[in-house]
């Protein structure tokens, strides 16, 4: 396989397997009968898999597949605090365009609804948080509050949102939710939401 000897037999029929790593693979087979050496090649062999089969396609990635892949998520760059649910206070949406779309990573993809209505961002746990990035499909006045329990909330940021990307920083403060809220504007068109800071829980020394 790929030019190295991966395994032999004398027995008929002879079965090799492994578990690959994500690539394309040239597989060569040698038959001899005597004297006499038949072989047989199979190349482009492309490594495809479904998440949770232990072996990692060109498709995966620690982001989308984990269990398979065991490496960090491309995605997450140094400051992007994850986020473990989202929620919204209006359950009032477009089928397709559910609020988890607007945490996917995906520009292409976002949440709908109609002011007024807030999306919650839930960390998981109390982290750092300094700042927000977001990406709006229309102007929207809204204000951005942060929380450690659900319920008391304090004020982070307000202001106009133009159509893009709109990054507000404020004083770095522990929350677990980040909490948008959409006060006027219409309909309301988010494709993503980002949380920066600093992860409190697994931060390296």
């Amino acid at each position: 396989m790929d030019g190295a000897l991966k395994s032999t037999g004398t027995s008929s029929p002879h079965t090799y397997s492994w578990t690959p790593s994500k690539g394309t693979y040239l597989i060569q087979a040698k038959a001899l009968f005597g004297v006499t050496e038949k072989t047989s090649d199979i190349s482009g062999i492309v490594v495809e898999a479904v998440c949770g089969n232990n072996r990692c396609s060109a498709s995966e990635d620690g982001c989308n597949c984990p269990a398979d892949c065991g490496e960090t998520c491309s995605q997450i760059e140094p400051g992007l605090l994850f986020i473990e649910s989202v929620s919204t206070s209006d359950d009032a949406i477009q089928d397709g365009n559910e609020p988890i779309k607007a945490v996917d990573f995906d520009e292409s993809t976002y949440w709908s609804s109609t002011t007024p209505n807030s999306i919650t961002l839930d960390l998981g746990y109390s982290q750092t948080v300094s700042e927000t990035n977001m990406k709006f499909g229309k102007n929207y006045a809204y204000k951005v509050e942060t929380s450690n329990d659900g319920t008391s909330w304090s004020s982070a940021v307000t202001g106009n949102a133009n159509t893009g990307w709109v990054k507000s920083t404020f004083n770095s403060r522990n929350a677990r939710y980040v909490r948008v809220t959409f006060t006027s504007g219409g309909s309301i068109i988010l494709y993503e939401a980002e949380v920066w800071g600093q992860d409190n829980l697994n931060t390296a020394e």
